[in-house]
């Protein structure tokens, strides 16, 4: 038996063009005169889709066939219209969600948790005097080559020495503040900031954009296994290689029981 979902978010100004596309108007037509009033999903905190909304987007997320790497392509390139427009196609994707951090915001988590460390280490002390002068330059406009280095060269002096803690102690402690205050990584996708996501599926990797409200909905995990709504888009950006890229509709996580609170 499959790993129940557990609806996360929705895109409100989004469902009424989610329950209209054809195949999945079908499968609500069939569903509908079957559901319970059990199958009416709690209210999402702060979301604004109305109850049976949400019945309906979770029984698409539950029940719609979802699309791998190649079909997502397919359905891109399929997007064209008579007279040169683009349609972006809506899909259902599922697989697991990898949650990664801002880079600025590691390097400050790196810097503070070496600091207790550094007293006793002239090359630690050094390192994270370098970050921090750098964090603190007016008008920082940071790049991800220096900030890896700045990165690097404090791991490499931490871990240089023996410091009777374990060996991931910092990149652990770190990552743990990151997840607990929520710095994921983020990037600007049609005119707002976004949560940037990679969706691992069935051997292919693409991206996708959340809008920055699902942050605080997503489980306290670096990865999720998920199940989404999403309009595939053109995606133009020479400093990233995806052909393509999902901005999430809707979003329910895959729950395993047995594990949930394990460590």
């Amino acid at each position: 038996m499959q790993d129940p979902l557990e609806l996360l978010w929705i895109d409100p100004e989004s469902t009424a063009r989610i329950r209209r596309k054809p195949e999945w108007q079908l499968l609500l037509d069939a569903e509908r005169p079957h559901r319970k009033a059990s199958d009416l999903l709690p209210v999402l905190t702060n979301q604004e889709a109305v109850a049976e909304g949400r019945a309906d987007v979770m029984a698409i997320l539950a029940r719609a066939p979802e699309s791998d790497g190649a079909a997502v392509r397919a359905a891109v390139a399929a997007g064209a219209r008579a007279g040169g427009k683009f349609a972006p196609p809506l899909l259902v994707v599922e697989g697991e969600l990898l949650l990664a951090f801002d880079g600025l915001e590691t390097l400050k988590g790196l810097a503070a948790n070496a600091v207790p460390f550094a007293a006793d280490d002239d090359a630690l002390e050094v390192a994270v005097a370098a970050a921090v002068e750098y964090v603190r330059m007016p008008g920082l406009l940071a790049t991800p080559s220096t900030l890896e280095a700045l990165a690097r060269r404090i791991r490499e002096a931490f871990a240089r020495i023996p410091r009777g803690v374990p060996a991931d102690f910092l990149d652990a402690q770190t990552q743990r503040a990151l997840l607990e205050h929520r710095r994921y990584q983020t990037r600007v996708f049609h005119g707002a900031p976004h949560v940037r996501i990679l969706l691992h599926a069935q051997g292919s990797s693409m991206l996708v954009f959340a809008p920055l409200d699902i942050a605080m909905s997503l489980p306290l995990r670096v990865q999720v296994g998920a199940r989404l709504i999403v309009e595939a888009h053109l995606f133009t950006d020479q400093y990233d290689p995806q052909p393509f890229a999902l901005q999430l509709l809707a979003a329910a996580r895959r729950v395993t029981l047995s594990t949930e609170h394990a460590s």
